[in-house]
């Protein structure tokens, strides 16, 4: 018998390949909780448009500086008759940003809680933010010119 021999294989060279890089991906962002969510859209609606009228803002500051108020000390404050603020107070009840409670023959009205008061101070931090300084009488006159007239 004739030994078998193995015939010679060729050494196999692999192919040159390129490093595979994987394509750039974005990073996974988390979803931040909704901030409005749609059932409360129309509540936040009628609360920012309680607050919308100037009026209704000064008696809202006017109870942020203390503990209460009377409609009689509320109106000698904000200067407006007792039906003007009555009325705006009753506007504000019905959006519950101001409570009331009786102290004998008066009624003392107050801020409903501490978010209202955050509600006022954010507001006017971003009413005063990116805002040109208020011109004060002086700068408002001499802009005007010498003869007064802003005009001529």
């Amino acid at each position: 018998m004739k030994p078998t021999v193995k015939p010679a294989t060729k050494p196999t060279v692999k192919p040159a390949t390129k490093p595979t890089v994987k394509p750039a991906t974005k990073p996974a962002t988390r979803r931040r909780p909704a901030l409005l969510p749609a059932e409360r859209v129309d509540a936040v609606a009628e609360i920012f448009k309680s607050l919308s009228d100037p009026t209704r803002l000064r008696i809202l500051a006017t109870l942020a500086e203390g503990d209460g108020a009377c409609v009689h000390e509320i109106c000698a404050r904000v200067r407006l008759s007792q039906s003007a603020v009555s009325h705006q107070l009753g506007t504000l009840r019905a959006a519950r940003l101001v409570r009331h409670r009786r102290a004998g023959r008066e009624v003392i009205y107050s801020l409903d809680d501490e978010h209202v008061l955050s509600l006022i101070t954010r507001a006017a931090e971003h009413a005063g933010h990116r805002q040109p300084p208020l011109r004060g009488p002086a700068e408002a006159v001499s802009s005007a010119g010498a003869t007064g007239s802003r005009h001529g």
